[in-house]
């Protein structure tokens, strides 16, 4: 087993204190409709817009999510 990063909870989260999926995509270079597949995990951010979703995520002192995965 190995821990992951847990795209979808992370967004959902973002999400939930009040960043629109607008803001998040502006701030990683993307379209809404990418931000919405990351927060179904029907998509992951790589590259630049991982970093740009870190990013976000440490200027709202928010907790990146993680998994546990086989």
């Amino acid at each position: 087993m190995r821990r992951t990063t847990d795209w979808a909870a992370t967004v959902k989260q973002l999400l939930t204190k009040g960043i629109t999926a607008v803001q998040i995509a502006d701030a990683c270079g993307t379209s809404r409709q990418i931000v919405y597949l990351w927060s179904d995990g029907r998509s992951t951010p790589t590259g630049d817009n991982a970093m740009s979703l870190v990013a976000l995520c440490n200027r709202q002192n928010m907790v990146i999510q993680t998994k546990l995965q086989a």
